[in-house]
């Protein structure tokens, strides 16, 4: 489901294929100097190879309309663990989602979820305490036995389903590297693992694979294309359209003998995704042929997909900040990003801190994001020895004096 997957079995090589259904785009980084790549893959269907049946007699063509669809499709990861399910619970909205809305009375109205029967979401948490550098924190995937954001403590869940993660290659310590402590030799890095992600949201290009279904924003204000846009996009535009023919087409053995679902047909100008086909070696009569209209989706289609959905029903808390990489902010639709990031100011002689425009906060109230304040390592009061006004926040002049060390982390998860 997840890469929209079509399978072919050839008997006599004794080979399966699968493939993508359509043809798609990769996009790459190599290292941290090096330029994002682009490379375009030719997925299951082809648009060459042609089964040319304006050569073929064709009879009784019968036309129908695809239905039985939902007016909004949804692609989701399954949810299966406490912490994401608390997640969504407050913003409102199903992590890492992404969908296609019909045309007004193309299907009956509502909204069909699809879920990933495998392979479960994995969300991310930025952990300051153990990064050694950079603008941001590490950022590691999560999996835990309880709710994170409340329970310190919780016994491992091993009925949990795997999870899907990007690892782009060891790249130079690009992303970062996670190292453990090894207690026979005193080494810090004597194990040492890549990192690998679902949604990379450090990333400072934006050009990494993006596994969540939804369009997904760094950091850095980048946004990273979503897998629904990717692999999943040209489908839904078939089923819109929705025109599907049976027919009776004449073929031959040679055909049928080499016979290939990746291999399109084409009536007059069109071309059609082979759907079913009954043949029968002992008629000399045309066999019943299923086919599919094919379409590629243009520009005004990409309107036609939703990011990071809303659940039926929600209450977002007050002032939370919704969506997965991005999303709302309460009513003001300022688009921020959730990802936690640290910003120290070190010997500071003012009370006015100024966040960097990345930072999360950037035009968003105290009550619309996860921030914690530190003076000398000591958590301070909101509203009551600071304040935040757009990207800066002010400490109360009674509580500051020169020289003090200040730590903001936004959307960050403090443990004990």
């Amino acid at each position: 489901m997840i890469f929209n997957l079509a399978w072919e079995t050839d008997v006599q090589s004794k080979q399966v294929y699968a493939y993508p259904k359509d043809d798609y785009t990769v996009r790459y980084k190599a290292n941290a100097t090096g330029v994002g790549t682009l490379t375009s893959f030719t997925g299951f269907f082809k648009d060459t190879d042609l089964y040319d049946l304006n050569t073929r007699q064709i009879e009784d063509a019968e036309f129908q309309i695809l239905d039985g669809y939902k007016s909004s499709q949804v692609l989701a990861y399954a949810t299966d663990d406490d912490t994401t399910n608390k997640e969504e619970e407050r913003r409102g909205v199903n992590i890492y989602s992404g969908g296609y809305n019909f045309p007004t009375d193309r299907f009956e109205n509502g909204i069909e979820f699809i879920y990933t029967k495998f392979f479960a979401k994995a969300i991310h948490i930025n952990d300051v305490a153990i990064t050694s550098g950079g603008t941001y924190g590490a950022q590691m995937p999560l999996v835990f036995g309880d709710d994170y954001n409340t329970v310190t403590d919780a016994e491992p869940n091993y009925s949990l389903a795997p999870r899907l993660l990007y690892y782009a290659g060891r790249r130079n310590g690009y992303d970062g590297y996670v190292r453990l402590y090894d207690e026979t030799s005193s080494a810090s890095s004597a194990f040492d693992f890549p990192a690998a992600f679902m949604v990379n949201y450090n990333d400072p290009s934006g050009v990494d694979f993006n596994l969540s279904f939804s369009d997904e924003v760094t950091n850095y204000s980048n946004v990273m294309q979503g897998v629904f846009k990717t692999f999943h996009l040209q489908t839904y535009k078939r089923i819109e359209l929705g025109k599907l023919y049976t027919t009776y087409v004449k073929w031959d053995n040679s055909l049928i003998s080499n016979l290939s679902f990746r291999r399109k047909g084409l009536i007059g100008t069109g071309k059609f995704i082979l759907q079913e086909l009954e043949y029968n070696p002992k008629s000399k009569r045309p066999a019943k042929t299923v086919l599919l209209y094919d379409e590629k989706p243009n520009t005004t289609d990409l309107s036609k997909v939703v990011n990071t959905i809303t659940l039926a029903g929600a209450s977002p808390q007050s002032g939370t900040v919704t969506g997965s990489g991005s999303g709302l902010v309460g009513a003001s639709s300022v688009t921020v990003n959730i990802q936690l990031s640290y910003n120290p100011f070190l010997n500071s002689s003012t009370n006015v801190l100024v966040l960097p425009v990345n930072s999360g906060l950037t035009q968003v109230s105290i009550q619309s994001a996860n921030v914690l304040v530190f003076q000398n390592g000591q958590k301070l009061l909101p509203s009551i020895q600071y304040t935040i006004s757009g990207s800066t926040v002010t400490i109360d002049s009674n509580v500051h004096y020169e020289g003090s060390n200040y730590e903001v982390i936004i959307n960050g998860v403090t443990k004990g």
